[in-house]
């Protein structure tokens, strides 16, 4: 967790701000003092208070004796941060999933039912696990979001316009400097109901969508219309017979 943050060139918004960062354990919160102070290129967004992951290099096991010895000689940092955390998981919520502003298409996949039933709960875990760290990579990442399609979560799609121009308000109070990594609304698309009837969004409130009756749109453009039974009874016409003069008038002449 991030306890203060000291940003180095704050008129200069970019990108590849230096800050120096005073970070500690979320386990060592209320059991030790240990702190670690670092520089990160996460600075322009970050702030005290905020949650992030990072490597902690001074309990990391190297199999390379040169990085072994660069730390040993404090060549090293003793924490690398490379990513923010947002949302439910950053505020520690039990569902990570309702505190999330977006959602991702799923498509239906069929599971084995001859698997063991541990195996199968494992292999389950893991990919709660693997869904859960790709939904935080693409929560920090708007390069990454401008090649997927992102809907809104059904708490957001239920708001009104006023209380998600509320929520983008207070995002931003809370953030001080404007996020561009975080998740925005404008970004989120509305989710697609392919079990709704067509134009049932647009028809007014208690009306009924009668069929048209055969021919009516045809009358209405000023077209002939012609029937089904009619149709039928339509018969093809004969095949055109090629009809050509080329070569008669030299006939002409060698017959003379």
């Amino acid at each position: 967790r991030l306890l203060n943050v000291s940003k180095r060139a704050p008129t200069i918004k970019q990108r590849n701000r230096l800050a120096s960062l005073t970070l500690a354990k979320e386990d060592d919160l209320g059991r030790n003092d240990q702190q670690f102070e670092e520089r990160s290129h996460l600075g322009y967004l970050l702030k005290a208070g905020d949650v992030c992951l990072g490597y902690d290099l001074q309990t990391q096991t190297f199999h390379d004796e040169e990085a072994d010895q660069a730390r040993t000689n404090n060549k090293l940092p003793d924490v690398i941060v490379v990513r923010k955390l947002y949302g439910g998981v950053a505020t520690g919520e039990a569902s990570k999933q309702v505190q999330r502003k977006f959602r991702l298409q799923r498509l239906d996949v069929e599971v084995a039912d001859d698997l063991k039933s541990s195996l199968a709960r494992k292999n389950a875990e893991l990919d709660d696990m693997d869904e859960e760290d790709f939904l935080r990579e693409v929560e920090a990442d708007r390069d990454m979001r401008t090649h997927m399609n992102l809907y809104k979560a059904p708490a957001v799609s239920s708001k009104s316009k006023q209380q998600h121009n509320d929520m983008d308000d207070e995002e931003d109070s809370q953030d001080g400097e404007d996020d561009d990594q975080q998740v925005k609304l404008e970004e989120l698309l509305d989710g697609l109901d392919l079990d709704s009837p067509p134009d049932a969004t647009n028809a007014p409130a208690g009306a009924e969508m009668e069929p048209a009756g055969e021919g009516e749109k045809a009358a209405k453009d000023g077209l002939a219309y012609v029937h089904r039974e009619e149709a039928q009874q339509v018969r093809e016409k004969d095949a055109a017979v090629p009809v050509t003069s080329f070569g008669e008038d030299w006939l002409r002449q060698t017959t003379k």
